[in-house]
């Protein structure tokens, strides 16, 4: 398992093979912290760019109370889809997937699904940077498009385009067994 002690990360460089208009990321997590009242989100994996115009953005917080956001981005003009889980407990090892493409974008934890969307639809504003509440909207968000580095233990919301800096939000627990497939999986228990 990756520990992080709320000050590194781990980064990937991008490659070819992550472009999938279909697909699941899954891995095991542990949290030691949630964020503090006013803090900034904690970062569990995220591919992504400040302000970048391009579709396949993928980033999963914890927020304040604990909750996980997947936040999945559209082609231009910037829209995203915004999943939220419920609060994910400290110092316990949880399973955490995410589905994308057809059908839709999907967010599981500990085998029990959290968010889903479905459909082809996405309302998009030419001004304005869209974010469309899973369950509410059809949308089936790929990761396709993206040339981002992936990181672990932390969210590049802010970071500029190609690279993996400012990394923010840097966890407090570990990330175990983490894993890009090229198809949608089955996160449920058997």
């Amino acid at each position: 398992a990756a520990s992080f002690d709320g000050t590194g990360y781990i980064a990937v460089p991008d490659h070819p093979d992550w472009d999938l208009s279909v697909g699941s990321v899954d891995f095991w997590l542990r949290l030691d912290a949630h964020p503090g009242e006013g803090a900034d989100s904690l970062g569990i994996v995220s591919r992504e760019a400040h302000l970048s115009p391009t579709a396949g953005h993928l980033t999963l917080l914890v927020v304040e109370g604990g909750e996980m956001v997947l936040r999945i981005q559209d082609e231009t003009p910037l829209s995203s889809i915004r999943c939220t889980s419920a609060p994910v407990p400290l110092d316990r090892w949880v399973r955490v997937g995410i589905n994308f493409g057809e059908p839709g974008v999907e967010l599981w934890v500990d085998g029990a699904l959290q968010a889903r969307t479905d459909g082809a639809v996405l309302f998009r504003s030419e001004s304005t940077l869209d974010w469309l509440e899973c369950g509410l909207d059809e949308w089936t968000g790929t990761i396709a498009g993206n040339d981002q580095p992936w990181v672990l233990g932390a969210h590049l919301i802010f970071a500029d385009s190609g690279g993996h800096t400012p990394a923010r939000g840097h966890l407090d627990g570990a990330i175990d067994h983490f894993r890009i497939s090229s198809a949608p999986r089955a996160h449920a228990p058997p």
